[in-house]
């Protein structure tokens, strides 16, 4: 990366393993942004569980915004929608 990337955080909302997609609230005007597992920066698993907060980049597309180097952060004892 030669520039400065600008940084957000979110709660992944939904994550369908099997599919290797879903989708983040996005804290910056609580709007869901769409990410794809081949943008998650994590050794190993692949995969994003619901509730947990991430910090991630956003690029438009043409089908709307998409989370780009999603970095797991330390997970929530209990999701955004108050579920263990």
């Amino acid at each position: 990366m030669s520039h400065k990337e600008k940084r957000y955080r979110g709660i992944v909302k939904s994550f369908a393993k099997h599919k290797g997609y879903g989708f983040i609230v996005w804290s910056e005007g609580a709007r869901e942004v769409f990410v794809h597992y081949s943008q998650i920066a994590r050794a190993g698993r692949r995969n994003l569980e619901r509730g947990e907060e991430v910090e991630f980049g956003v690029t438009e597309t043409p089908q709307g915004w998409q989370a780009v180097r999603v970095i797991p952060l330390q997970p929530r004892r209990t999701d955004a929608y108050g579920k263990e």
